[in-house]
């Protein structure tokens, strides 16, 4: 996309040109070349010819530096031919259609920041989905009053993934629940848009707040702090603690949206079927944040390799949000892909991102034994309760858990992990670590691969599941998914902790798993 495309109360852009867009511009053409057929229409340009000779002469500290001269000077070109053609909208000068698509982007992005409609200050860009937007003065008061209140604010401290630990990628880069929300609801919003036809503007606009703030109630600590209560640590069922607090309801008044309802939504429970749609968004959503963290990395390890391999071969993956239709069924709506195998691509990358990145165990250990087990024994103390962690930090957990340890994670010990068949032979094993001395915890890691729930057409346009519309894809899925041994057991053999404090916790951990073991 190469121009800006106004949604409601948002503008799509095609967005700025950044570091990574720079290299793939200077590897796609000569930016010397380019000055010299564009100087017979911008005589401007003539200057930077001798300029170009200095560059190839390698004067000039890089080829970025001369990109940025040339940006630079088609801006005040661009923006001086637009502003005397202000009255009509679609005009641009004839030079602009010789120029790289990113370059075009690039000045029509600028050009709408520079809008007074527009503001660039409030931004989403969703990694590898082709989706930047930013807002429209109509939502921009509603939205600077949900960005700042104190619930939202608190999710840009707490990790998109807390229970992962990657040495190569430091807190500040690691992405957050914040970031999330917002590209959950910038996806929801273009999906219902594209269903504009039968899904009215008021549902429209309800679904995209519902995708902003699905994860307003997430606990410090993420999915790694629920095993110790999953009732009241459940992000989607809590969530009306916070937003039926007399603080949300001026938010709601202003966006004219129904608390209840977008409520519903989250839960999955609303009357049309919206829940569905937003668990695919979010689905869109952190895959392919959580899959710019993985890149973020080195490089590829050999456990996360076929990801990248994937990824590589099917870089349009994650914009399969675009062929997602809107079904009415009575007076709901079934959430339907229209492309099998457009769909079957995502799938995969999301059993692959599953498989070897969210459950690589050796990323697993320490956050497990830390926020499970010991964040888990203060819960069951009371020394944290599910409101508090629903108001607190990532930081401040892990303070609290570090005070009551008195000690910190990284000097716990080097934790190990096991993996099993069976949930009642990892939770065997595990008792018998605890007996010889150890900390330990046990994690169950079994992978969805959602070909049952996915709905799509069929060959003579009903609309099914995707195992029924591809029984053969749906079983090679079904196999990626199914791990031989997907319980695993972490453990640090002589924790560095004081002996009372490892009784304690050993004591918690072994009438938990006897609790297990009873229910099943």
């Amino acid at each position: 996309m190469t121009r800006c495309l106004p949604i409601g109360d948002i503008v799509l852009v095609p967005g700025l040109i950044g570091p990574e867009e720079a290299k793939q511009l200077l590897n796609l053409f000569d930016v010397g070349d380019l000055i010299i057929s564009l100087a017979d229409e911008i005589p401007s340009l003539k200057n930077y010819q001798t300029a170009n000779e200095k560059y190839k002469q390698g004067k000039f500290d890089g080829a970025e530096q001369f990109l940025v001269v040339l940006l630079n000077e088609l801006w005040q070109e661009y923006i001086q031919f637009r502003a005397e053609n202000f009255d009509k909208d679609s005009q641009e000068p004839t030079w602009f259609s010789r120029l790289p698509r990113l370059i075009k982007g690039h000045l029509r992005t600028q050009f709408q920041f520079n809008l007074e409609e527009a503001c660039p200050n409030l931004t989403v860009d969703v990694p590898y989905t082709g989706i930047r937007f930013m807002y429209l003065p109509a939502f921009v008061t509603a939205t600077t009053e949900f960005l700042k209140k104190k619930d939202t604010r608190r999710l840009q401290f707490i990790n998109q993934l807390p229970n992962l630990i990657y040495p190569n990628l430091s807190g500040a880069s690691l992405r957050k629940r914040y970031g999330h929300s917002l590209g959950t609801g910038a996806i929801t919003r273009v999906v219902a848009f594209n269903n504009c036809r039968i899904l009215p503007p008021w549902l429209r606009h309800t679904v995209h707040i519902a995708g902003n703030l699905h994860d307003i109630a997430t606990a410090a600590g993420g999915d790694g702090i629920k095993p110790a209560d999953p009732a009241h640590l459940c992000e989607e069922r809590n969530a009306g603690e916070i937003l039926l607090r007399n603080r949300w309801r001026r938010y709601f008044q202003e966006t004219d949206t129904s608390a209840q309802l977008v409520l519903d939504i989250i839960r999955g429970e609303d009357e049309f079927g919206l829940g569905n749609l937003l668990s695919q968004t979010d689905r869109f959503d952190y895959i392919a944040g959580d899959l710019q963290n993985c890149i973020k990395k080195s490089g590829p390890s050999r456990d996360e390799s076929p990801i990248f391999y994937f990824f590589f071969d099917h870089p349009t993956t994650l914009t399969v949000w675009d062929c997602v239709r809107l079904m009415p069924a009575g007076k709901s709506f079934k959430t339907v892909f229209t492309d099998p195998a457009r769909l079957a691509d995502f799938l995969e990358l999301r059993t692959l991102m599953f498989v070897h990145y969210y459950y690589n165990q050796s990323s697993r250990s320490r956050k497990a034994i830390w926020i499970g087990t010991a964040g888990g024994f203060l819960y069951s103390q009371g020394k944290i309760s599910a409101q508090e962690l629903r108001r607190i930090t990532d930081s401040h957990l892990d303070k609290i858990v570090r005070n009551h340890l008195r000690i910190d994670q990284a000097a716990l010990g080097i934790p190990l992990t096991e993996t099993f068949s069976s949930y009642e032979e990892a939770l065997a094993r595990e008792l018998h670590l605890l007996r010889e001395g150890a900390i330990s915890a046990t994690e169950r890691c079994t992978i969805n691969s959602a070909v049952d729930e996915s709905l799509t057409f069929a060959a003579l346009g009903e609309i099914v599941s995707f195992r029924e519309a591809n029984p053969k894809k749906a079983r090679e899925l079904d196999l990626l998914a199914g791990t031989e041994k997907p319980f695993y057991v972490h453990y640090i053999r002589k924790p560095d902790i004081s002996t009372a404090i490892l009784e304690k916790l050993k004591k918690f951990r072994i009438q938990q798993i006897k609790g297990i073991l009873d229910e099943l």
